[in-house]
C-alpha cells in the first residue's frame, strides 16, 4: 500500500492484491490450509485489511468486510480454499497429476441397491477412522470430508473441468 499512493483506481489494486498478496497466501493451500477457526481468522485478516484501507484510500470512509466482498467481488480466503481444494480433489480423481499413491489414498463406497424400496444416495468416498489428529486433518482427507459434506450432489467423474468449476464456485457464493 506505501508504494502505489499515486494509484487512483480500484481495478488496480486488485490486480496487484490478486498476483503479489493473494497467490502467496494460496500457495500449496491443499498442503497447509487450517483446520481450526482462529488461523482461518488470521489469514482472513490479511484481506479485509487490505479492502479496508484501499477502499478508505480510495473512497474517504470505512465499509464492513462483507459489504466490501461484495463491493468488489471477492470471496471470502476461505471459500477460495475449500474451491482450490475441490479442484485438487478433482484433478486427483481425474489422475492428473503424476502420482499413483495420491489415487490409491481415495476410497470410493460402494452403493447399495435395494430393489423394493428407495435408498438414499450414500457419500461417494468412504473415509476410514483415524487414531489421531494428523491423520483427521491430513489434506486428501480434508479434500474428501469437503466434497462429501458440500458438494456430494456433484458427479465428479461426469464434468468437466469448466463444469465442475463452475458448479463448485456457485455452491460457495
Amino acid at each position: 500500500m506505501r508504494s502505489t499512493t499515486d494509484f487512483k483506481k480500484v481495478s488496480s489494486y486488485i490486480c496487484l492484491y490478486k498476483s503479489l498478496v493473494r497467490s502467496q497466501l494460496e500457495y500449496a493451500v491443499s498442503v497447509w490450509s487450517p483446520y481450526y477457526k482462529k488461523y482461518n481468522d488470521i489469514i482472513e485478516r490479511v484481506q479485509y485489511k487490505f479492502l479496508r484501507a484501499m477502499h478508505y484510500r480510495c473512497y474517504g470512509f470505512y465499509l464492513p468486510y462483507k459489504n466490501l466482498l461484495s463491493m468488489y467481488k471477492l470471496p471470502t480466503l476461505e471459500n477460495r480454499r475449500q474451491y482450490l481444494e475441490a479442484m485438487n480433489l478433482y484433478n486427483i480423481v481425474r489422475n492428473k497429476f503424476d502420482c499413483i499413491d495420491l489415487s490409491n489414498m481415495l476410497s470410493y463406497a460402494v452403493p447399495r441397491t435395494i430393489h423394493k424400496r428407495k435408498v438414499r444416495a450414500g457419500k461417494l468416498f468412504s473415509v476410514g477412522p483415524c487414531k489421531s489428529n494428523s491423520g483427521l486433518r491430513s489434506p486428501v482427507r480434508r479434500m474428501v470430508d469437503a466434497y462429501n459434506e458440500t458438494f456430494e450432489h456433484i458427479d465428479i467423474f461426469a464434468c468437466s473441468p469448466c463444469k465442475f468449476k463452475s458448479l463448485i464456485l456457485k455452491e460457495l457464493s
